[in-house]
């Protein structure tokens, strides 16, 4: 019977005051069940799921899928899967789908929407359902249902019935009854609106009671709650399509709407440095005990100083694109390649909610030499005058600024002008010759692409008059080692002159004055002799009284002994963050170290080379400073030089590089603290037995130092000199001779600078050189345990294989050893110990600790290398307090093993100190603390 709008209206008003919230969806059942447009109904489901799946029974009492329509979809597949795991497929041109009378059981339904037969997109969500095809009823709710959302049960109501019972197990299990429904005539369907659910797997069965027949109970439906994940795309793979171009791809994903690519870059990241404060431990708490108790949280305190921006580049993901389709086509220009080539690629699969899966990653390197449009094309090099050059160049995509490298022939320098933003470049030329010129397009992050050659040589010659350059410049070809030589020139063929300029040695002018001519014509000006190994080279030109000044000579050069390496090839300063230059050249067959130096000037104008790295790497990472910015400002580009050396010590031929339009926003201010201490420190890795040890050492990089001192031999300070006072190397780095070291053993170095106003800066790496054969290596695990008696403490090591006695030595004062008297006895196998007497009163002033060294000896007396342990043999316990008052102390019996943690707490006959254990002691926010000794009086338990 088709009930009248009237009386439907009677019905449900009837039963409003307690079915309400069914309201409209009772209504939309039995209303026309085919409208032009489907309503929505008012569910919260519809909020997450588009297509709404609902079953319904149909006047003639079919039972029906029905779905929401999905914009630019002609047709729909429904799946359905059966109890067995059987999935079928249906291709549809409606909204709704007639199910099989004799389907039963549970049943899983899904619809996708697909614009032809070929072309459909993932599943929507899925229908748990349980079909009784006896009585034609039906137990249905959403088979997935996200986190914090609301969900609805539906079922059939059945004619005989005269209540529901529904009730929910978690996974299963217990069942529990949550709602009872009365049977309402003239509805077909019974719903109950279930509230928000922690994440886990839900079912719920219908208990169906009737006046006629027994209890029937449902098989379950479940649903999961906010526990679907989407699945990670699986075989993600990329192919090369041609060079510099790859085919990303991977297989469609079940219930995917969308794929998320992303591409691992570097971003910039600006911040407020802390790197201006200064990490203090509390005056009262002594620095050692600091750093042992180091395991509670916030124990040491910042002292702020005024924030600098930080501007640093940080590996992060870039999204790349989110899209529909399984494959994404790669164009690798200069923009991907911030890490140097590396392609780092991760993909998600995200449904229609913005849920993703887990990232699939990928990687694979793309060759510099394969990057698409890395070139600066049409590049063209034209003399605007006879000391002006223009270049320009097409746009490179991707690139964020250019670098130009220009370099005269028979020159050993180049000189980089970095920051371009332009595709053109227009720049006066010093010294004539012929030059050649280079560009490079580069990202921000410092990385830059492949070089590419600007035409042919151009030639400057400044629009000098030849006949004012001095007719003939005289250099011998070569000179032997430590002898001094002249260097002769002939007066121009023109012109009155004043006085004659040289210039040599990369050293700029050495002298500029008047010359007396000389018996055989020629003005002559006399050198030293110069460190030997390499090639000097030098240049002449004329001054006259007419304030006029002539071309230079061509350069002529003299090789000192024999030259031991030529120039190095590829030296490059290239810019690749805001604050970090990477210098870099490469190798050179037989080169045991290099020598890097920074150009300076002094304050009469001169010259000088500083020595910054002396060392096997062929790439040093170089900070700038006020002291760089400094020099940068009096000669208006940053150059360094570099020449490969062998292992005595001899360097060949400097090869220059020039950095030119730096902005000072790369110069760190204030003064990076490694700066501060000395820029290298170098040794022989090993001597013979009776050979003096050089130790050479740079200066800092920062200007105000009083002194430098040198640290080593297990014996403090071993030397301090002053920038006058330093014997100097011929490469002029600071060295010192040792003699007399015994031979046996391993002796190491360190150096720190003292400055003016009182601070010291850190210290240099530890270098170490080994003289003669080693005799034993160093007794390891050389530790400490306290007695019971007072002051006595127990040393102990392992033996080392071969030794035929122990030298135990105690250290007194700084650099002062004392041998110990020690009654070896095994405690162990494989370990000796001695027992050793140690008090306050031997305690080593500067370093607040008694300190033991022991080295293995042989029969006639010759020991190997030490191992030093420094320990305190009456540590004071450290004291700290929390937010609520409360005291604590951590004490150690000997200063090094285990700690005793306590805590200040009162009881029935006063204050005690209670035992913590570590876990509780990491558990704490502690500051430490000075106590009066009063404070301390009271008992441990």
């Amino acid at each position: 019977m088709k009930l009248s709008p009237v009386l439907l209206l009677m019905a449900v008003l009837c039963h409003m005051p307690v079915y309400a919230s069914l309201l409209s969806l009772s209504s939309y059942d039995l209303l026309d069940t085919r409208p032009e447009v489907p309503a929505r109904t008012p569910n919260a489901r519809q909020e997450w799921d588009d297509y709404l799946l609902t079953l319904k029974h149909l006047e003639n009492g079919e039972r029906v899928l029905t779905w929401h329509p999905q914009a630019g979809q002609t047709m729909y597949k429904v799946a359905y899967k059966t109890s067995d795991g059987t999935w079928t497929e249906k291709l549809i041109t409606d909204t709704q789908f007639a199910i099989d009378a004799l389907l039963s059981g549970a049943v899983e339904f899904k619809v996708t929407g697909c614009e032809s037969e070929l072309l459909c997109r993932d599943y929507g969500n899925e229908l748990s359902t349980i079909l009784d095809a006896h009585n034609n009823s039906f137990l249905y709710l959403p088979q997935y249902v996200p986190g914090n959302t609301a969900f609805r049960v539906s079922y059939t109501q059945v004619a005989d019935a005269t209540r529901y019972t529904l009730q929910r197990s978690k996974n299963e299990n217990e069942f529990k009854d949550i709602a009872d429904r009365v049977h309402r005539a003239g509805f077909a369907q019974g719903h109950y609106d279930e509230s928000v659910l922690a994440a886990g797997r839900y079912c719920y069965r219908l208990v169906t009671h009737s006046a006629t027949q027994a209890v029937r109970v449902s098989a379950p439906a479940c649903a999961e709650v906010d526990m679907r994940a989407m699945r990670a795309p699986e075989h993600f793979v990329a192919q090369a399509q041609a060079q510099g171009i790859y085919k990303l791809s991977w297989p469609d994903v079940e219930r995917a709407d969308y794929y998320r690519l992303e591409r691992e870059s570097l971003t910039l990241v600006t911040s407020e440095s802390d790197s201006g404060s200064q990490v203090t431990e509390p005056a009262m708490v002594p620095a050692d005990s600091a750093t042992r108790f180091a395991r509670s949280a916030r124990m040491v305190q910042a002292t702020p100083t005024a924030p600098t921006e930080k501007r640093t580049y940080l590996k992060s993901w870039q999204l790349v694109g989110d899209d529909k389709n399984t494959d994404k086509t790669q164009v690798h220009t200069l923009d991907t390649f911030e890490l140097s080539g590396a392609q780092n690629y991760r993909l998600s699969a995200c449904d229609k909610h913005a849920q993703c899966s887990a990232p699939k990653t990928l990687s694979y390197t793309v060759p510099v030499a394969h990057m698409v449009k890395g070139l600066p094309e049409s590049a063209t090099a034209q003399a605007l005058n006879q000391n002006t050059v223009k270049l320009s160049w097409t746009d490179v995509p991707g690139a964020d600024t250019y670098t130009v490298t220009m370099s005269r022939k028979g020159a050993y320098w180049q000189s980089r002008y970095t920051g371009i933003t332009d595709t053109s470049f227009t720049q006066e030329i010093y010294l004539a010759g012929d030059y050649r010129f280079e560009i490079q397009a580069c990202l921000d992050s410092g990385f830059c692409g492949q070089t590419s050659q600007v035409g042919t040589e151009l030639r400057f010659s400044l629009g000098s008059n030849s006949s004012m350059t001095p007719s003939v410049l005289v250099v011998p070809e070569r000179v032997n080692p430590g002898a001094a030589f002249e260097i002769k020139w002939a007066a121009p063929r023109s012109g009155e002159v004043a006085h004659y300029e040289v210039q040599g040695e990369l050293q700029s002018t050495l002298i500029k004055g008047a010359f007396e001519q000389g018996p055989d014509g020629y003005y002559a000006f006399r050198r030293p002799a110069l460190p030997h190994g390499r090639k000097y080279c030098y240049k002449v030109r004329a001054w006259f009284t007419t304030g006029e000044a002539g071309a230079y000579t061509p350069t002529q050069c003299v090789a000192v002994g024999e030259t031991v390496f030529d120039e190095v090839d590829n030296f490059q300063i290239n810019h690749v963050s805001r604050y970090d230059f990477n210098v870099s050249w490469e190798a050179k067959q037989g080169a045991s170290a290099y020598l890097l130096e920074l150009q300076t000037r002094t304050d009469d104008g001169k010259i000088r080379w500083q020595p910054v790295y002396y060392g096997e790497q062929t790439r040093v990472m170089q900070q700038l400073g006020p002291y760089h910015l400094h020099h940068y400002n009096r000669l208006g580009h940053l150059a360094m030089r570099v020449s490969a050396c062998n292992s005595d010590r001899v360097c060949g031929n400097h090869m220059r590089a020039y950095l030119r339009n730096i902005s000072t926003a790369a110069f760190l201010n204030p003064v990076y603290l490694p700066h501060k201490a000395p820029a290298c420190i170098s040794v022989p890795q090993q001597i013979e037995s009776g050979e003096p040890l050089s130790v050479n050492w740079c200066e800092t990089q920062h200007s105000g130092v009083a002194k430098y001192e040198l640290l080593g031999e297990l014996q403090n300070v071993i030397l301090t000199v002053t920038v006058d006072t330093a014997r100097r190397d011929m490469h002029q780095l600071m060295t010192t001779t040792r003699n007399n070291l015994e031979a046996g053993r391993e002796y190491c170095y360190k150096a720190r600078a003292v400055y003016q106003d009182g601070s010291v800066s850190g210290f240099t790496d530890k270098v170490c050189t080994q003289i003669g054969p080693l005799e034993y290596p160093a007794p390891t695990d050389f530790s400490v345990k306290a007695l019971t008696e007072k002051n006595h403490f127990e040393l102990s090591w392992k033996i080392v294989s071969g030794a035929s006695s122990y030298l135990m030595e105690q250290q007194t004062r700084l650099g002062v050893w004392q041998t110990v008297p020690c009654q070896l006895r095994k405690i162990a196998f494989g370990w000796l110990a001695c027992t050793v007497q140690a008090s306050a009163t031997q305690k080593v002033p500067e370093l607040d600790k008694v300190v033991y060294r022991i080295a293995a000896c042989s029969r006639n007396g010759k020991c190997g290398n030490f191992t030093r342990l420094s320990f305190n043999p009456n540590p004071a316990p450290v004291m700290y307090r929390d937010s609520l008052g409360n005291l604590y102390q951590a004490e150690q019996a000997v200063g090094v093993g285990a700690i005793a943690y306590y805590k200040r707490v009162k009881g029935p006959q006063g204050w005690y100190w209670q035992p913590l254990t570590l876990s509780q002691w990491q558990q704490l926010a502690l500051q430490p603390i000075k106590l009066n000794a009063p404070s301390l009086n009271v008992t441990k338990k």
